[in-house]
């Protein structure tokens, strides 16, 4: 495997487990202002986990055309 290879298959893991963790961040989010019908602050932790998960969707595709 050549160094750029192994940079784009950690770069896939990375960007998949940020996606991960985004899209969890963005369920509890939901579920507390569901819940408790939380203010504003609530409301930007969402959409924080979604750019998140936006991000790291972005990094794994660029990795993935960059290593193979």
């Amino acid at each position: 495997m050549t160094p750029q290879m192994v940079s784009g298959l950690m770069g896939q893991w990375i960007g998949i487990i940020i996606f991960v963790a985004a899209t969890y961040f963005c369920y509890e989010g939901i579920k507390i202002e569901k819940k408790y019908k939380a203010d504003k602050g609530f409301v930007y932790v969402t959409i924080g986990g979604v750019l998140l998960g936006v991000g790291g969707i972005i990094f794994s595709i660029g990795t993935k055309l960059l290593g193979f």
